[in-house]
């Protein structure tokens, strides 16, 4: 199922994408950026959400195609790299 087009953003993916364990590819930087608005996104959700149904939210972060839930330690090394990469520039 790997793609030739970046599955956020579906510009062309060049060199090195990140693919994750459900066989979706993303730019690093794209990857990241999802990673971070869906944690922030599930942040939103737990303050919205009344102390009694909190422990009923789902608080993982999915993939952007098949909603599989990600390993988001797996990327923390890539995440780190990227945004120092970002601060660089």
């Amino acid at each position: 199922m790997t793609s030739d087009k970046c599955t956020v953003c579906q510009d062309a993916l060049e060199s090195s994408p990140v693919t994750t364990d459900c066989n979706h590819s993303f730019h690093k930087e794209c990857f990241v950026d999802y990673l971070e608005n869906a944690r922030r996104i599930n942040e939103y959700r737990w303050h919205d959400t009344d102390d009694e149904l909190r422990s009923q939210l789902d608080m993982n972060v999915n993939c952007p195609v098949c909603r599989k839930p990600i390993d988001e330690e797996k990327y923390a090394e890539l995440e780190k790299e990227v945004n120092e990469k970002l601060k660089s520039t």
